[in-house]
């Protein structure tokens, strides 16, 4: 009797699908005991079932395990550790932050206790990779160095790190610093049985092999270290960008309250940081800037080069360059994430960092913070109060905030 009612709703709902179709009808309604009506366009309706929808699989990313980084070689190897295919439609695997990523779509699949692996700039077919089964033509981006401080991270769809390799200890530099770095010209960096990551032969879309040797100077860590934990009671908005120079390629902070400001997990950004394609300082426990003092840091190719004899400059530096003559964002950002003092070059809407269509250009003199908080052009003084203005930053003008 049941399957007979089925039946019948069955065909009564394909004929009056039928009827309204032939009648030139695009809506159907349904009536409801509660005396609501449910309104649906014909055209969406692709079927109609009395069977729930399936609940989606729950995927367990945390089974995708970084297993070789070849900084050598110019290949990542992530290997499925679970019992079931995973497919990679939202997962990352990142460089650095993204300085470099490959975004998985829903065609790409790890299947079951296999290997998979990623090509980066510069790879060295010496290993076969072109034709290593493993590949599936999966690329990243960008190379990644033996010799530098690195960050490997494979993401899940929500944003979560599930694996990370970074060959770096605590407190970290910048990403891709070389000072300090050895670097071992043959090895891969290689994931033990026991979780550990030395050095071992590269073995890219198998099984790793013995410990060669261990990673030292430095070392490695498999998480990314959180944040330092702020000073109490630090008042991060009397630190003031206060004077910056594209033409010398400097940035000069100065600390306006009456204490000093320890500078653990500030952030100096060009940008919007290195996660954008920009570049930053991160600061650490020796850093401090005292109650009252100017600190400059100092860009790629800063001139003249007795900034770096300036009493303000304490050593600390910036990748990448600064230009007088693009668009730019430089910001002071605390340990919350917080911009505290922001300078732009640049007018709404924003066309993109480093755009130089329409950007006039003064040679001689910098970005200027004045007494009454405005900016102006004015003669460089690193390390020493502002002198008086000289002209007006136009074409574009210049923002104290983002837009």
């Amino acid at each position: 009797m049941k399957t007979t009612h089925i039946l019948r709703t069955l065909l009564t709902c394909a004929f009056f699908l039928g009827v309204l179709s032939m009648n030139a009808q695009n809506k159907i309604y349904v009536y409801k005991s509660d005396k609501t009506t449910d309104e649906y366009n014909i055209a969406d309706i692709d079927s109609i079932s009395f069977t729930a929808p399936a609940s989606p699989v729950e995927v367990d990313y945390t089974k995708l395990i970084l297993n070789e980084v070849s900084g050598n070689n110019k290949f990542v190897e992530i290997y499925n550790s679970g019992t079931v295919d995973i497919p990679l439609n939202g997962v990352k695997l990142q460089r650095n932050d993204g300085a470099s990523e490959w975004d998985g779509t829903s065609a790409d699949i790890i299947p079951a206790g296999e290997y998979r692996l990623f090509l980066f700039n510069g790879y060295t077919p010496a290993a076969d990779l072109d034709a290593n089964p493993a590949n599936v033509g999966w690329t990243v981006g960008s190379g990644i160095s033996a010799g530098q401080i690195l960050k490997v991270a494979i993401v899940d769809p929500t944003g979560k790190e599930v694996s990370v390799f970074i060959r770096g200890d605590e407190p970290l530099p910048a990403w891709g610093s070389t000072t300090g770095v050895t670097s071992n010209t043959t090895d891969s960096y290689s994931r033990m049985s026991d979780g550990t990551w030395a050095y071992a032969a590269p073995t890219p879309g198998a099984e790793n092999g013995p410990k060669t040797s261990d990673i030292v100077s430095p070392g490695y860590l498999t998480a990314t270290p959180p944040p330092p934990a702020p000073p109490e009671d630090v008042d991060y908005t009397k630190l003031i960008l206060n004077e910056i120079s594209g033409i010398n390629k400097f940035v000069e902070i100065y600390n306006s309250g009456a204490n000093d400001i320890p500078l653990t997990g500030v952030k100096l950004q060009r940008n919007d940081g290195v996660a954008a394609g920009g570049s930053e300082w991160i600061g650490t426990a020796a850093d401090v800037i005292p109650a009252g003092a100017y600190r400059i840091f100092l860009f790629n190719s800063y001139t003249p080069t007795d900034l770096n004899t300036n009493p303000a400059w304490t050593g600390w530096t910036v990748g990448s360059g600064i230009s007088a003559g693009q668009i730019l964002k430089v910001a002071i950002v605390d340990p919350s994430g917080t911009p505290v003092s922001t300078f732009i070059r640049g007018d709404v809407p924003l066309p993109a960092w480093q755009n130089t269509t329409g950007v006039t250009q003064n040679t001689t003199d910098s970005y200027s913070r004045m007494t009454d908080g405005s900016w102006a052009y004015a003669t460089p003084t690193p390390g020493e109060a502002n002198g008086p203005k000289t002209t007006d930053i136009v074409t574009p003008g210049y923002l104290t905030a983002q837009p």
